[in-house]
Formats: structure tokens, sequence, C-alpha cells
């Protein structure tokens, strides 16, 4: 997988993170007005902001579900959604309908990445991110809808121009997925299940590398808005080389890493043990001589 330069007639500010049949978020470029044949409808304004006001309210119940686990209905409307924001991004009305989904969905800080709720109003969390990432790097407002440039004032939010990767450690190797794709950026934001980062093996620096990365950033992705910077801006030569096997059960939040050992007590500690009931034994017997 590489980070593939997009066509000059595509947008790559804002990507919406339409689901697939099986589940899966893929990404896809924002389409302009003429790849819809109802745009200039959709364009048009107070119709098409009453109508998102009645999808919003909609879904609003079901504001922490992963967008993946949505009920068939609920889907539907959220791909409606999806379409309404990509088609008004570019035009006078997109202001009005950001300040429409902040009075609905604004005002939490607390939606988790991939939830409904994080799509709608995980950009308007004011954060500050770690080191040099730009706040719109955070996985809650990477793929969701971008505040208007009024919000964007107000919050201190600027655009993610950066590579975004997940690194899920699974049964001791890391496994990529892209995130967000900036095809100008050699640079490469990492979240990665953990709260401590050992390295990368070798086979998985090749990885990167191929995927067109020359420097990294590693951030911790606890499952929340927290994420703290495990790694500063390094270059993917300089990264340490993992070597051991470290072990992570798969899961949607970041656990700290786990060495598998034998329950009970450890093998270093059995050979203490051995040693002083030798020892005993040794002094027992010259006692009885």
């Amino acid at each position: 997988m590489s980070f593939q330069r997009r066509g000059q007639n595509r947008r790559t500010t804002y990507v919406p993170p339409p689901v697939t049949s099986n589940g899966t978020v893929p990404k896809l470029v924002s389409k302009g007005l003429s790849d819809y044949s109802e745009s200039e409808e959709i364009a048009s304004g107070p119709q098409s902001i009453a109508q998102m006001s009645n999808i919003l309210d909609s879904l609003q119940p079901y504001s922490d579900t992963k967008i993946r686990d949505l009920p068939a209905d609920a889907m539907e409307k959220y791909r409606s959604a999806v379409t309404y924001v990509s088609v008004l991004y570019d035009t006078n009305n997109y202001p009005q309908l950001t300040e429409l989904i902040e009075r609905k969905y604004g005002g939490r800080s607390d939606y988790i990445p991939g939830t409904l709720g994080a799509y709608f109003g995980g950009c308007l969390i004011k954060r500050t991110m770690p080191g040099s990432t730009s706040s719109g790097c955070s996985l809650s407002c990477v793929n969701a809808v971008p505040p208007s440039r009024r919000q964007a004032r107000s919050l201190g939010w600027t655009p993610c121009q950066e590579n975004v990767l997940l690194g899920t450690l699974i049964n001791g190797r890391y496994n990529f997925s892209r995130v967000n794709e900036s095809p100008e950026s050699t640079h490469a934001v990492i979240y990665v299940n953990s709260n401590r980062f050992d390295g990368f093996s070798r086979a998985e620096v090749t990885q990167l590398r191929d995927m067109g990365v020359d420097t990294i950033t590693i951030l911790s992705n606890n499952g929340s808005n927290d994420h703290r910077e495990l790694l500063q801006v390094t270059r993917l030569a300089d990264v340490p080389i993992r070597t051991s096997t470290t072990v992570i059960p798969a899961t949607d939040l970041a656990l700290e890493p786990v060495t598998a050992t034998t329950a009970g007590v450890s093998s270093s500690n059995i050979w203490w043990i051995a040693i002083i009931i030798i020892v005993a034994v040794i002094i027992l017997v010259l006692i009885l001589k």
C-alpha cells in the first residue's frame, strides 16, 4: 500500500468516511457538486438545511454507536448526511450547515473515534495535540465533518496535512491501516494501541518505507481523545528496532503491552527457592551429625 497522488480535480481537504457492505470504513475523496445528480437541489439552501436538520435529529440516539454497527435505517441516513456535507462543503451554505451540527452535536469532548458522534462533532472538540501534530489529525477529527472558518478560528483548528496511520500490534507484529492520505507529505502520524512504544521490527520499517514514509511521529491510541506523544518526529532510519515479541489482544481500545508469562511463581524464583532448600538440608544434616 502506498500513498498515491490523487487527480488534480479532486479535493483533499475533506474526506467523508463512508462504510462498505462488509463494515469497513475506506478512505474516499469527497466529491464535487458535479458528481451528484441532485447537487443543485441540495446546494439550494433552506430546504437542504431543513432536511439535514431532520437527519441529524433522527441520528442523535446513535451518537455513541460505531458507524460500522449502525442499523440499516440509520446507516442510510448517515450516508445521506455524508452526501449533504460533501456537496455543501464548497458553498456559501456550509457555515450554516456546520452551525446546525454544532447546535446538535457540539459541547461534548468525549466522542470516541469511529462513532457517529465523532463524525459530526469530532472536529468541534477544542484540543491541544502533542508535539507538532495538527488538531485536524486527531483520530476523532481526521475523517469528521470539518469546521467552518469561524469555528476553526474559535477552536484553534488546523487541517490535517499529514499521512495518518493506525498501527495495531497483534501477536507480536504491527498491522498498519491508512486513515488519512496526504500525497504531498512523506511524514506519517502513527497511532499505536499502547501507552508505550518499543520500536518497529525491520520488516515493519520496510513496510512503512514502501508506503512512502520517511519520517514518523508515534502517538498513543487509547480509544479516546487523549493522545500522548510516544515518539517525536523521527527519521524512519533512526526508529528503534523492536526485537522482543510483545502480544496485545485485538481490541478497539489501547492496552498496555503485555508479555506472556507462566502463571504462579516465575522460573527465576523457583531456582532461588531450590537453592535455599538445598542449603537448609545441608545445614540440618551437619547439625544432626
